[in-house]
C-alpha cells in the first residue's frame, strides 16, 4: 500500500466558467476562491484529544488497534455553499490520508492537494452571490499593478486611491448585492464623511467617479469570468462647477506678471480694494523721484528668464484650446508620438500620428494663428542661438530639458498678477472657448476646434448662439403694443 497516495477526490465539475485565473497571483486566486493553499511546511497538526484551533488542519487518528500507530485524518469545515460545490451531503470533513503518524510530509501533501481540488471546484462554481467583491477588488488591483498597459499613471492612481475607499464598504459583500440602492446607501455613507486633510465635504462628483471606478472593476471582472450576471449601478448627479474664464484684460495682465511686472492692489480709506496699478520704482526706494521713481518696477532678470516657459505654456494653450498634456508634450519638429506644429499645414496636431488610443478627449489638428505662427518662429531662433540646437519641447527649462509641472513657478507669477483666479490648463482652455463664444463663431465650428461635441459645449458654457436671442431684448425694450399701435398709425397715414 503506498503511503504517500492522496485521498480519492470527484473530478472537477465541467464548467465553462473554469476561469481564466491561472495569470492571476496566489492572493487574488485564494481571495476569490476562499481557499489559502499552505505551504507543506505551514500545515496545523494536531494530536488526538487536542484542541483544533485551525481548520482545514491535519489531525492523529488513533489505531483501533492495540500496538499499530495511528493515522492522520483531513479535518475541515465548509459552508453551506462549498458543500453544495463539493457535492457532500455534509458540511463536516473527516478524510483519511492513509498516512501513518512518522509520515508527516506525506499526509501534508494529501491535505495539499485536498485544498486543490477544493479550490478548483469552488472556482468552477462561482456565481454572484458566492463571489465577493473584496476579491473582484483585488483581482482589479492586480491588474493595474501587471496589466493595464493602455491606462496612464494618473488614471491608474486615481483608480487605486479609489479602490481602498470601495473595498471598505462593498468588500464583504457578494456580487449579488450591487444593486441601484445600494449605491445610493454608498453614496449617503459616503457623504458623511469629510476630505483628508481639508475637512471639506465629499461632493457628489467625487462619489460618482468612485462609483465608475467600481463599475470598471466589476466589467473588467466579468469579462475574463462570464459569470451571467450584469449589476445596475447607480451614478449621482454630478455637481457642475462655474466655469472660471479669463478676460483679455487679465490675461495680459498675467502675461506682464511673467515678463517681471507686480501688480499693486488699491484701496479706499475704509480698505477695500478698488483697482490695481503696476508696482513702480518708487514703490521699491522711496528715495526715487521723478522719472526714475516712476518707472516700473520688474524683477531680476534671473527671474524673468525663469519664466519664459510659462509664456510659451500660457500663449500655446489659448491659441489652441489645448490640455495641459498636450501643450507640455508640443515639439518643434515633426513627431510621431508627440504633438507639433506644422508650418507646411499651417496647423497645430495635437494628436500623434503613430498608433497611440484615441479617447473621450480628442484631440483634432486646429489651424495655427499667424500670432502664434510668430512666436513659435521667434522661440525656436532663439533657443537655437542660446543652445546651438533645438530643444526636444517646445516649453522647456532655462537649461533646454523638458519642463514638468512647476506649482511653485506658478504661484509666484499668480501673486505677482494679483488675479483672483489661478489660469491653470483648464482655466485657459475654458478662456478660448469664452472668447470664440463672445465673438460669435459657430457652435460647431467652436465644438470642432475644442474636440467636443455641441452638446457638451452647450453644457459647460451655457447657450452659444447668444446673438439668436436678440429678438427677444427686442421684444422686452419695445413692446408689442406700441408696435401694432405704430403700425396701424402708419397705415392710416397719421404718421409717415
Amino acid at each position: 500500500m503506498n503511503v504517500h497516495a492522496a485521498p480519492e477526490q470527484a473530478s472537477p465539475l465541467p464548467d465553462d466558467r473554469a476561469w481564466l485565473h491561472q495569470d492571476l497571483p496566489e492572493c487574488v486566486v485564494a481571495r476569490i476562491s476562499g481557499v489559502d493553499i499552505p505551504s507543506p511546511e505551514d500545515v496545523p497538526f494536531f494530536l488526538h484529544g487536542q484542541e483544533i484551533t485551525a481548520k482545514p488542519a491535519l489531525v492523529l487518528r488513533p489505531s483501533e488497534c492495540p500496538g499499530l500507530p495511528g493515522r492522520w485524518m483531513i479535518v475541515d469545515q465548509l459552508t453551506k455553499d462549498e458543500a453544495e460545490a463539493l457535492g457532500r451531503g455534509t458540511r463536516r470533513v473527516r478524510d483519511t490520508t492513509n498516512c501513518v503518524e512518522c509520515d508527516r510530509a506525506g499526509a501534508a501533501d494529501a491535505l495539499v492537494a485536498y485544498l486543490r481540488n477544493k479550490r478548483t471546484r469552488l472556482l468552477a462554481n462561482r456565481s454572484p452571490a458566492t463571489t465577493r467583491i473584496g476579491a473582484v477588488l483585488l483581482a482589479f488591483r492586480e491588474h493595474l499593478d501587471h496589466g493595464a498597459h493602455n491606462l496612464v499613471a494618473k488614471t491608474v492612481r486615481s483608480y487605486k486611491a479609489h479602490i481602498l475607499t470601495i473595498d471598505e464598504w462593498w468588500g464583504d459583500k457578494p456580487l449579488k448585492a450591487i444593486t441601484e440602492w445600494r449605491c445610493r446607501d454608498y453614496e449617503i455613507w459616503r457623504s458623511k464623511q469629510k476630505v483628508r486633510g481639508t475637512g471639506g465635504p465629499i461632493s457628489a462628483t467625487h462619489i460618482g467617479y468612485e462609483i465608475s471606478t467600481f463599475r470598471v472593476a466589476v466589467n473588467w471582472f466579468q469579462k475574463d469570468t462570464p459569470l451571467g450576471f450584469t449589476p445596475r449601478f447607480y451614478l449621482p448627479d454630478r455637481d457642475t462647477p462655474p466655469v472660471e474664464w479669463l478676460t483679455r484684460d487679465e490675461a495680459a495682465r498675467y502675461l506682464w506678471a511673467c515678463r517681471g511686472r507686480v501688480a499693486m492692489k488699491i484701496v479706499d480709506v475704509r480698505g477695500r480694494e478698488v483697482g490695481w496699478r503696476w508696482k513702480v520704482a518708487r514703490d521699491e526706494d522711496p528715495s526715487l523721484t521723478g522719472p526714475e521713481g516712476d518707472r516700473i518696477y520688474l524683477r531680476p532678470k534671473e527671474v524673468i528668464d525663469e519664466r519664459e516657459s510659462e509664456i510659451r505654456r500660457v500663449l500655446i494653450a489659448l491659441f489652441t484650446a489645448s490640455r495641459g498634456g498636450v501643450v507640455a508634450d508640443t515639439a518643434y519638429r515633426r513627431s510621431d508620438d508627440r504633438p507639433f506644429p506644422s508650418a507646411v499645414e499651417g496647423t497645430m496636431n495635437r494628436r500623434p500620428h503613430g498608433p497611440k488610443k484615441e479617447t473621450r478627449k480628442r484631440r483634432p489638428a486646429v489651424p495655427l494663428a499667424l500670432r502664434l505662427t510668430q512666436y513659435l518662429n521667434w522661440w525656436a531662433r532663439r533657443d537655437l542661438a542660446r543652445y546651438g540646437f533645438l530643444p526636444s519641447h517646445v516649453v522647456h527649462r532655462p537649461d533646454g530639458e523638458p519642463l514638468a509641472d512647476d506649482w511653485d513657478l506658478r504661484d509666484a507669477i499668480f501673486q505677482d498678477s494679483g488675479l483672483a483666479k489661478k489660469p491653470t490648463a483648464n482655466v485657459l482652455r475654458h478662456t478660448c472657448a469664452m472668447w470664440m463664444k463672445f465673438e460669435g463663431v459657430p457652435a460647431q465650428i467652436a465644438a470642432d476646434f475644442l474636440g467636443c461635441s455641441v452638446e457638451v459645449l452647450e453644457k459647460s458654457y451655457g447657450t452659444w448662439e447668444i446673438t439668436a436671442l436678440f429678438p427677444a431684448i427686442d421684444a422686452l425694450s419695445y413692446s408689442r403694443k406700441q408696435k401694432d399701435a405704430t403700425a396701424r398709425a402708419k397705415r392710416e397715414g397719421l404718421i409717415s
